[in-house]
């Protein structure tokens, strides 16, 4: 009998489960135990695991789950997320509270690799006289992701999500929403979509500013199935 099946065909109220009526001499049901493990981690199917069970990250499954694979601070002009893991479907990167020494775009490009950039954007609440409009980016050496320019030390709020972000065959597809506040002081809000000419798997994320330093700011990026 498997170990950990009970060899009891019934059990009565008040009985105590023993290593003996659960099968289990040897303690090897001892990695259910959560004392130690990683706070948010639930108990999963894994059948290479010992008895068939493992702790992992939530969000784990095959689908709909969000696993953080990167956190930290922004600081100095360009921000470098390597070695991505390729074991999940798509990439979803959360910027918060960031902020600029100076009035300027951020930018972002992947895999070090420059010239590649298109997007179409919808932007809104740009100036007085004008609230509203598209723009577009051709051939980019980085992809802009403000269409005027940030306000420096007002908080900028980015949300970027990469499609497909291994696939060898297709180009790499990402959207972006982007909240500021601009030179005019006005609050800006811009839906962004474009792509990355390259049939590589993205591996290198790179976030940047042509002058200036980050102030403050924090990301985490998500492997997503």
């Amino acid at each position: 009998m498997a170990a950990g099946f009970p060899v009891k065909a019934n059990y009565a109220t008040g009985d105590v489960l023993t290593a003996t009526n659960m099968n289990d001499l040897a303690g090897t049901l001892n990695y259910i135990d959560p004392t130690g493990k990683t706070n948010g981690y639930v108990l999963t199917r894994n059948s290479s695991a010992t008895g068939g069970l493992e702790w992992a990250a939530a969000g784990g499954g095959s689908t709909g789950g969000m696993t953080s694979i990167a956190t930290g601070s922004f600081s100095g002009s360009t921000v470098n997320l390597t070695s991505i893991s390729g074991s999940y479907k798509d990439l979803k990167l959360e910027i918060r509270n960031l902020q600029l020494s100076t009035n300027i775009e951020p930018t972002i490009s992947v895999n070090g690799l420059t010239g590649i950039y298109n997007a179409a954007a919808v932007w809104q609440g740009g100036t007085t006289g004008n609230s509203s409009g598209t723009y577009y980016q051709n051939g980019k050496t980085k992809l802009e992701l403000c269409y005027d320019q940030p306000k420096a030390s007002a908080s900028i709020s980015i949300d970027i999500y990469f499609h497909d972000y291994t696939n060898t065959t297709s180009y790499k597809l990402l959207q972006a929403n982007i909240a500021f506040q601009n030179t005019y002081n006005a609050r800006e809000s811009i839906w962004l979509a474009g792509n990355a000419t390259t049939y590589n798997a993205i591996t290198d994320i790179s976030l940047s500013i042509a002058s200036g330093s980050f102030n403050a700011g924090t990301y985490i990026l998500y492997g997503v199935n």
